[in-house]
């Protein structure tokens, strides 16, 4: 008999013989890769969902995020600008954040007759014209889509006086969509006493994309009973032409700045030492989430030279 026949034979042979331990290795290196690339395919979806907002920011944004309007505060933010236009060309955008309590004996009606509460008002108080730059990710995940009503793409948001884009459930509950030209108006009162009345066009909807799935079961509840459990009230964007510190007084003004600079790791470290913690930009968090990417990266890679190992 030939070698190379022998050979085959007793491959053949000891093939037959340990025919079980090879199915059971093989199903094991197959499982063991099936999970590794599982694992691989969840850990990259997770991280393109929680970095996607960083790296679609503008890398000459800096902001300083949410804190307590005040004279003290606005002075520190012209300071800051000040500072940031004779390192260069910069633009700022200040927007402003409030809750409005409306009359407590406020109800609503429908277009088809049905009466519901209507609870306090989240508000953004934007500048006539600004960026998108605050909508598509001022930090990890704006939390807002944008669905501007005339069905077109806006390079920047235009809310001027007299129009709020509201958030999309609100919207639908208060039965808006079924005009023509939907409006709504609103009161309250301010906090040195007075009425705050507005009517507003609504010429775009806000719909979160931060994951608050349970907020339209929620804000039902609320509309249908006016008893509330739980924190977070539907969000209106206004023109600050119409509501702002200077017309609207509230005692619980917050508000954030935002820079665009060329100059952004300067004006980075002023915003900080101007701001301490409030302050952030995009080149830092996108470099954060660079060093977090690459330290997954080398897990991954060691992962995978442990698994074959073992097999």
């Amino acid at each position: 008999m030939r070698p190379h026949k022998s050979k085959l034979l007793h491959a053949f042979t000891m093939l037959r013989r340990n025919g079980r331990s090879y199915l059971l290795l093989s199903v094991t290196i197959v499982l063991s890769f099936a999970l590794l690339l599982g694992y691989l395919f969840y850990m990259d979806t997770a991280s393109y969902n929680k970095y996607k907002y960083i790296f679609a920011m503008n890398e000459e944004l800096v902001g300083v995020s949410h804190h307590t309007t005040t004279a003290a505060s606005t002075q520190l933010e012209e300071q800051l600008i000040s500072k940031a236009e004779e390192l260069g060309s910069c633009s700022a955008e200040r927007i402003f954040y409030t809750t409005i309590e409306l009359d407590s004996a406020d109800s609503h009606a429908t277009e088809d007759g049905q009466q519901v509460y209507i609870p306090p008002i989240s508000v953004i108080a934007v500048p006539p014209e600004m960026g998108t730059q605050f909508f598509s990710g001022s930090g990890e995940g704006s939390g807002w889509d944008i669905l501007w009503l005339d069905g077109e793409e806006h390079e920047v948001i235009t809310i001027g006086q007299g129009e709020a884009a509201m958030e999309e459930d609100f919207f639908y509950a208060l039965g808006l969509d079924k005009l023509d030209e939907p409006e709504w108006t609103f009161s309250g009162e301010n906090d040195k006493g007075g009425a705050f009345s507005l009517t507003v066009r609504i010429v775009a909807l806000l719909r979160r994309n931060d994951g608050t799935a349970d907020f339209s079961d929620y804000l039902d509840a609320y509309l249908a009973t006016g008893d509330s459990n739980q924190s977070g009230w539907p969000t209106m964007l206004l023109s600050q032409l119409d509501c702002s510190p200077g017309n609207y007084a509230r005692g619980y003004w917050h508000d954030s700045l935002y820079l665009y600079t060329a100059n952004a790791e300067e004006v980075s470290q002023l915003a900080e030492q101007y701001f301490g913690d409030s302050a952030f930009s995009a080149v830092e968090a996108q470099n954060e989430a660079r060093q977090t990417l690459q330290t997954q990266m080398q897990t991954k890679a060691l992962l995978t030279v442990a698994i074959l190992l073992l097999l």
